[in-house]
């Protein structure tokens, strides 16, 4: 048996971060009569490649009766793999990404561990035996708790 889920940044973002930085290029050349457009090109430029790379980003995980594989792009460009072998307990729960993490993405915490997360309040808590603790965000609770309950986990 296996599950798989692939998560990515909705597109809203990456366009937000360019129009923000359009309309503010848009006011500072054009109502305050600006002539020097290198501001303008390379603010335009950076918010271009800000937006791409957030496009890109995706969390990809996939369970099996052996492992749990989790790959975090641009990040991870090998899957991270931990066998059912490593784990002490894994179970689903809602976490507060800004207070627990202080934000998304690739995020560690003295208390709660490390997590890996796009978006979403839910995801699956790993406790590894080395006392090690991995949250992977899910959008998918309620097919990832029959499957754990179906491999037995």
């Amino acid at each position: 048996m296996i599950f798989k889920e692939r998560q990515r940044l909705d597109a809203i973002w990456p366009i937000s971060l360019v129009a923000i930085v359009v309309v503010c290029n848009y006011i500072y050349y054009f109502v305050f009569h600006n002539t020097d457009m290198d501001i303008f090109f390379n603010t335009f430029g950076i918010a271009l490649i800000g937006a791409g790379l957030l496009s890109i980003l995706k969390l990809d995980f996939i369970i099996t009766n052996y492992d749990i594989r989790f790959k975090f792009f641009p990040f991870h460009f090998k899957w991270q793999i931990i066998p059912w072998l490593d784990i002490l307990s894994v179970h689903l729960r809602n976490y507060n990404a800004l207070t627990e993490f202080y934000g998304r993405g690739i995020k560690s915490s003295l208390i709660s561990g490390k997590a890996y997360s796009i978006s979403g309040n839910e995801g699956l808590q790993i406790i590894l035996k080395n006392g090690k603790k991995i949250l992977l965000g899910t959008h998918k609770t309620e097919e990832l708790k029959k499957f754990l309950l179906a491999i037995n986990k």
